[in-house]
């Protein structure tokens, strides 16, 4: 009985230790979200502060890999190996070797996405991400309603709301990532309280959004939720045994089709090569403030050798080529520093070559579906945020920034789906313990003595 009461206690004090170790994993989960959505204003956190926290986050969690392991799926190394790639074009075409940094960070962040896959379920990640990210809306309300010499913008956007954040799409950004994940937090808790809270999250997360003066950001929060809500409701009828379902996937799919068609032929582009370019679709103009002159001027530099190998990691935006190929017509002396669309960095920065690596990335993840048995949290999760991260793409760019939370939450979302598929095709994936094998090999070594 003494030694079963032993047993006992040692077991409890496991479960202690393993419940503490979840909460400090939650937490600096959580100071992940807060910290990744985008640069803050120097006044706030300058940007060594800012990138030497989220250093000190992915150190903390290189940590626990070592000592507790990690499984992931062989697909995972594609997203190191296309940064790797585009760095080594960057060296091929004279760039610096700085860009070294931003290829170790991300294959951190891929290892991080990896060991959270690991770890979490996808209902505990995604409250851990509102609840971080309504935390961080909370501080940029503060910010712009309390002190206006940092919480606003000037200039052109004078009176929108920046928060905390050096610009106004930031907050943007932050704004549709809360309407899209507390929609999805909705639709897959099953707690009443929960989805309560997260009604008042995506209430504030709307007028936030207003009041940053983002089309783009309110435009993909709003668009990306309804097609949250769209999947909700196409799953439960695709569950339904009255249902024939292919017939209803196909004419769903025409449907879809009916709708770019239509979209796509009555669009047509306004005040190409100025900063108030956009698309007129049925007669209703969307202003893109610039950006389709910006890819008009990628476009027409991706060419020759450039455009089967691209420039390089962070190898095109910069001044030196700008002296070198001469400013953007109708611009001014506007310099971005990305393309403000994440598949045109893609081409711009990887060229053909970059693009087919980051295709198979996609591919990969359609081929370990086929046959997956998912929980209905897991497809809407998997589903939202890879939306998300396409949708987002399409004015911002994020398929080359290393800690950005879009392309976090696109790179976990892959990491999860082929982790959960892997079992059901019985290969693809790798367990690493280094404690366990340092330990062997310590223990190995004493025996040998």
């Amino acid at each position: 009985k003494t030694g079963g009461l032993k047993d006992l206690r040692g077991d409890r004090f496991l479960d202690n230790y393993r419940m503490k170790a979840f909460n400090v994993i939650l937490i600096f989960l959580g100071c992940w979200f807060f910290l990744s959505g985008g640069n803050l204003d120097d006044r706030v956190l300058s940007s060594i502060q800012l990138y030497s926290a989220m250093l000190v986050i992915l150190l903390f969690f290189a940590i626990c890999v070592f000592f507790s392991g990690i499984s992931f799926h062989i697909g995972m190394l594609l997203f190191p190996a296309f940064f790797l790639y585009i760095y080594l074009v960057n060296l091929f075409f004279g760039g610096g070797g700085g860009s070294v940094v931003k290829v170790v960070v991300f294959t951190l962040v891929v290892m991080m996405a990896c060991f959270i896959a690991n770890k979490l379920t996808v209902i505990e990640f995604v409250e851990t991400l509102v609840i971080a990210l309504f935390l961080l809306l909370i501080a940029n309300i503060v910010v712009s309603s309390f002190f206006p010499g940092i919480g606003l913008e000037l200039g052109k956007f004078r009176g929108d709301w920046k928060g905390i954040f050096d610009q106004k799409n930031a907050l943007g950004r932050l704004s549709s990532l809360l309407i899209a994940s507390s929609i999805l937090l909705m639709l897959c808790s099953k707690d009443k309280s929960v989805r309560i809270y997260t009604g008042l999250v995506l209430i504030s997360a709307v007028m936030v959004a207003i009041n940053a003066g983002s089309r783009t950001g309110l435009a993909t929060g709003v668009l990306v939720a309804l097609l949250s809500i769209l999947f909700y409701l196409v799953y439960y009828v695709l569950n339904d045994n009255f249902v024939h379902k292919k017939v209803f996937v196909m004419l769903l799919f025409l449907e879809m089709l009916l709708c770019f068609y239509l979209v796509v032929s009555n669009m047509e582009v306004v005040d190409l090569y100025t900063n108030e370019d956009g698309v007129s679709i049925f007669g209703n103009f969307f202003s893109l403030t610039g950006r389709l002159t910006i890819w008009d001027f990628v476009i027409e530099h991706a060419k020759g050798v450039h455009f089967w190998f691209g420039y390089g990691l962070d190898n095109f935006w910069t001044f030196e080529r700008f002296s070198l190929i001469g400013p953007m017509e109708g611009m001014g002396d506007f310099y971005p520093e990305d393309s403000h669309n994440g598949y045109i960095d893609v081409l711009v920065q990887g060229g053909g070559i970059g693009i087919a690596l980051y295709l198979s990335i996609f591919i990969l993840v359609i081929k370990s579906l086929f046959g997956s048995k998912l929980s209905f949290a897991e497809y809407a999760t998997a589903f939202t945020f890879i939306m998300l991260f396409l949708f987002s793409n399409l004015t911002e760019s994020y398929t080359t920034k290393s800690t950005n939370i879009v392309n976090f939450l696109f790179v976990y979302s892959v990491a999860f789906l082929l982790l959960r598929s892997a079992p059901l095709h019985a290969k693809g994936v790798i367990t690493i313990q280094p404690f366990a094998y340092a330990k062997k090999l310590y223990i190995s070594g004493v025996a040998r003595k």
